[in-house]
């Protein structure tokens, strides 16, 4: 599996779980210049659009080194959404 290929299987399996809890997740992959305003900086952030009352996790893909740091900053900012 590439790069590319297990950054959409991650993106799917966080829609699965999004769905077991009740929450509706999408994973954005990003850079530092295409993050939000308030993530600048940041490697994840989570917001929620108030329209649509979807939760959308923007990831630094320039800042996620491997497969472990890609899955950390996802179960954080999905811990955020339980605050």
């Amino acid at each position: 599996m590439n790069k590319e290929q297990f950054k959409e299987e991650v993106r799917e399996v966080i829609k699965g779980y999004g769905k077991d809890i009740g929450v509706d997740f999408e994973v954005v992959y990003l850079d530092e210049d295409t993050m939000p305003k308030d993530a600048k900086g940041s490697t994840g952030s989570a917001l929620i659009n108030k329209e649509t009352e979807k939760m959308l996790i923007p990831i630094d893909v320039n800042k996620i080194k491997d497969a472990v740091s890609l899955w950390g900053v996802i179960a954080e900012e999905v811990s955020h959404i339980q605050e």
